[in-house]
């Protein structure tokens, strides 16, 4: 699986502190500290993802406290079409393209407060779409190990992603 996260010294100033504090800080804490930390850190995308907006305050912390940040290069696939699916995505900065076909057909332009990657994660079908960055953007990914386990613990919460499971839907992934 062709991935585009990466670690480049001209982004080392505007990202590093998220990236190490993710990686490196929030595992020393006790595990409810922990929890309102990591709230605290992606409360810009909390609050901007329409999935979050109204949510029980118990669901938001548990999927903050999921959430993976990662950098996208432009022109890098996060994922292909037919490939199977290892998590979903939150765009916190940039743009990103959602793609089908073999010429690869643009169908949707997403930016920050839009999520994708989803319905392979409910309905265990490979990815419908491929998706590329195309500028440098930051994504949080909530894993598919992770979106089940939040899921099973809040089914209302995830009610919203349902009707994106449709067939018809015009937004694959």
């Amino acid at each position: 699986m062709e991935r585009s996260a990466l670690y480049r010294p001209e982004l080392a100033d505007s990202f590093h502190s998220n990236w190490y504090d993710e990686a490196h800080f929030l595992q020393e804490l006790p595990p409810t500290l922990r929890s309102e930390v990591a709230v605290h850190m992606k409360q810009d995308v909390l609050q901007r993802v329409e999935l979050f907006r109204g949510a029980d305050p118990s669901f938001c912390r548990e999927v903050a406290g999921h959430l993976e940040w990662e950098v996208l290069t432009p022109g890098g696939f996060i994922f292909r079409e037919g490939e199977e699916a290892g998590g979903m995505y939150f765009i916190v900065r940039g743009e990103v393209e959602a793609l089908v076909g073999p010429e690869l057909r643009g169908i949707r332009k997403m930016g920050p407060t839009d999520f994708f990657g989803e319905i392979a994660l409910f309905t265990d079908g490979p990815r419908t779409a491929s998706v590329r960055a195309l500028e440098f953007a930051e994504v949080y990914r909530l894993s598919k190990v992770s979106i089940h386990r939040v899921a099973a613990r809040y089914p209302d919460a995830v009610k919203p992603l349902k009707p994106k499971l449709d067939h018809d839907s015009p937004m694959p992934c």
